[in-house]
């Protein structure tokens, strides 16, 4: 049965004109507002996660820049003498000094200038003995006293036990009647803790960071929220729809989904969602360790998308317009054509049913009238070359017969021999793992078995270099002995490490083999391969240490057994390092042991990133690290060490932030075995951590 628009030549143009340019102008339209639409989607979770990340930044910014101010204020001589001061005092009369002008000058203006709430001077047996504000606190003892629970005695109490900079959460202080946040450092003199030094954050100042609300549209919203004592989640920051939401205690939904759940729980994200006033909306959250809160920044999906609508809105219009233009002009060609082809249309059926001198009169000067003049022209030809034709087609039609027969005989037997010759190219095919390059090492024959473990096409593959796998981990002078070998005519065979298409790595053991022709000239060559990844991956793991990806201690020794030897064969130099993560249990006590492992693999690959192609590094065991210099004398063995720790101590750990290490270094003496070299760095090492850590040892002449 025939289609509708296969009835008549109008019905077919109106159909393909369709098909060719409504429906590509539909099609092309439908695919642009989805593409901006999602270009709209993805844009503004970028924007939004870029807001996000800004603000968090400069409270981040904001805490440390606090925390280099009180480090500076704490090694100044006239706090020392505040401080001693006002702890005599205080030891004598079991009170607190409550004017001293220019102690009281010198602490009003620091607390002026950089925005601080309150200045505490704290004793070292936790008795505040003087403060800027004032409040219920002073004289009271951080201890054993009414405030022993709070915040800043956690603070004060964590900064003279690790003697370092820390960092309090925001909580509810009471003499202060409100959230507050504190930082807290360990101030010297006389080679001894004489107390600490603390600042009250002002709240306030870090709240003026969410207050702005720029790059956020007309409903966009960017809001702090955390855990209150209750386990309820409040915001910390007035919310656009509520000022008052922190005076007011405002209590979000425990729903899991919500992005202040999320980003209180410490997730961080983008995405379209719902928001805790059950709008749809655009919104990027995060976490704020060092405040304890979460954040989100967020704005209506109904505002992202103004654009996209107007966008519809217009390219149906455009639609329409052009659609009704194009119809119009479809009409109007049809109008032209359709009637010459029809008058052509009934001459050709005349000329079927036997009426061949019968001609086809069509009055236009187009194509369709040069068609019609050839017509009338080929029937005459036609009708009188009938005869022939006829003629020659009986004797034709005999020979036809008996051919045939003989073509359909010997088509069986190729059919039968191609089936079975494909059968073994298929099975080669998908079990061998092969390849042909020409001699210029262009690929143009692959297996679908290098396919499958590759990962490529054959089409992506032909036509390309072997380099298109090539693991970056080889170098070029592997290729160079490989080329070397197959160019002089030989066979070439070894174990290779390649990269797949999705950047995973593999191995094969590889021979590759020179065609020639038959004057004896390389034409190709040809690759057989075995994949021996497994192979490879059990000798990987018996050697490497599977937390910092480093040698582990198994291989370490195996190396020190080798280098050793060959500096004793040869007289050559060689020096080793010993170094150790300062306080890393404190790492893990305070932030857990999977922060610690990730420190610990961050110190993996800044070694790894320090060190020269020559030298080898392992982990010795826990927090120790060792590396083997060959060919290194102890001068410039030190020198690496000192670049080593110096890298350490710039670096910015996640969470933990800054970190130190102590090194030990010691050289090969005649004698030596691996013990006693080992020894020696860790002599060196126990002086380094006994003399102040962070800092590089040897206990050998240099």
């Amino acid at each position: 049965m025939s289609r509708w628009y296969t009835l008549h030549i109008k019905n077919e143009i109106l159909f393909w004109f369709f098909i060719l340019a409504l429906f590509p102008l539909l099609t092309l339209t439908g695919i642009n507002y989805y593409y901006q639409k999602s270009l709209a989607e993805g844009e503004s979770k970028k924007h939004l996660r870029l807001i996000l990340n800004q603000k968090v930044k400069s409270v981040n910014n904001y805490i440390e820049y606090t925390s280099k101010e009180i480090k500076i204020l704490s090694e100044m001589p006239i706090v020392k003498d505040a401080i001693s001061g006002y702890t005599k005092e205080f030891d004598k009369n079991k009170k607190f000094i409550t004017k001293h002008q220019v102690y009281e000058e010198l602490f009003s203006k620091i607390l002026r200038e950089n925005g601080f709430y309150d200045i505490f001077l704290i004793d070292k047996v936790g008795n505040i003995v003087y403060s800027v504000a004032k409040e219920a606190d002073l004289g009271t003892n951080l201890i054993n006293g009414i405030y022993a629970k709070s915040n800043l005695a956690k603070v004060y109490y964590s900064s003279i036990s690790l003697l370092e900079v820390e960092v309090s959460k925001f909580e509810f202080y009471p003499p202060s009647n409100e959230e507050a946040a504190f930082i807290s450092i360990p101030i010297y003199g006389d080679n001894k803790i004489l107390g600490a030094l603390a600042v009250q954050i002002d709240k306030e100042k870090v709240k003026s960071i969410f207050s702005d609300k720029e790059g956020l549209g007309i409903s966009g919203e960017f809001f702090g929220a955390t855990y209150n004592q209750y386990g309820k989640i409040v915001a910390t920051t007035a919310l656009k729809n509520n000022p008052k939401a922190v005076v007011e205690n405002f209590q979000f939904s425990d729903d899991p989904f919500l992005p202040v759940y999320k980003a209180v729980n410490g997730q961080r994200g983008e995405g379209i969602t719902d928001d805790y006033l059950s709008n749809e909306v655009v919104a990027a959250w995060g976490y704020i360790p060092a405040l304890n809160w979460g954040v989100v920044a967020k704005m209506d999906l109904k505002e992202v998308f103004t654009p996209i609508s107007n966008l519809r809105f217009y390219s149906i219009i455009i639609l329409f317009i052009v659609s009704l233009g194009i119809v119009i002009a479809i009409l109007m060609a049809i109008k032209h054509i359709v009637d010459p082809i029809e008058k052509l249309t009934l001459g050709v059926k005349n000329f079927a049913n036997g009426k061949m001198v019968e001609d086809v009169s069509v009055d236009v000067d187009n194509e369709i009238g040069q068609l019609s003049k050839n017509f009338n022209d080929m029937a005459h030809t036609l009708k009188s070359s009938q005869e022939t034709i006829q003629k020659y087609a009986d004797e034709l039609e005999e020979k036809v017969k008996r051919r045939t027969k003989e073509f359909e005989y010997a088509k069986n037997d190729i059919e039968k021999t191609n089936s079975d010759m494909q059968k073994f190219i298929d099975i080669v095919d998908k079990n061998v793992i092969s390849s042909t390059t020409n001699i210029a090492g262009i690929i143009t024959k692959v297996s679908q078995a290098f396919c499958d473990i590759t990962g490529y096409t054959k089409e992506e593959l032909i036509g390309k270099k072997h380099n298109i796998i090539r693991h970056p981990d080889i170098d070029s002078e592997f290729y160079k002995e490989l080329w070397d070998t197959i160019t002089q005519g030989k066979v070439w065979s070894g174990e290779v490490k390649n990269q797949r298409k999705d950047g995973s790595s593999y191995w094969v053991s590889s021979t590759i083999s020179p065609v020639f022709n038959d004057n004896a000239e390389i034409i190709e060559y040809t690759s057989i391969r075995q994949d021996i990844t497994d192979k490879k991956k059990v000798e990987e793991l018996s050697i490497t240490d599977q937390l910092t990806k480093l040698f582990n201690r198994l291989k370490l020794e195996e190396v020190y057994d080798t280098e050793m030897q060959r500096a004793q064969r040869y007289g050559h130099p060689m020096s080793m390092i010993l170094l150790d993560i300062d306080h890393f249990k404190s790492v893990n006590d305070t932030y857990g042991h999977d922060i610690g492992d990730e420190t610990l693999k961050d110190v993996a690959k800044l070694l790894k990133g320090s060190i020269r192609k020559t030298d080898i590094v392992g982990r010795w065991g826990g927090e120790e690290f060792i590396v083997v210099s060959p060919e290194t004398s102890l001068e410039n063995c030190m020198e690496l060490a000192e670049k080593i720790r110096k890298n350490i101590e710039e670096h910015t750990f996640k969470v933990i932030g800054t970190k130190t290490s102590s090194f030990g270094v010691s050289t090969y003496h005649e004698g030596d075995t691996q013990g006693t070299l080992v020894k020696r760095a860790d002599d060196a090492l126990y002086e380094a951590k006994g003399t102040g850590r962070n800092k590089v040892v040897t206990l050998e002449t240099v």
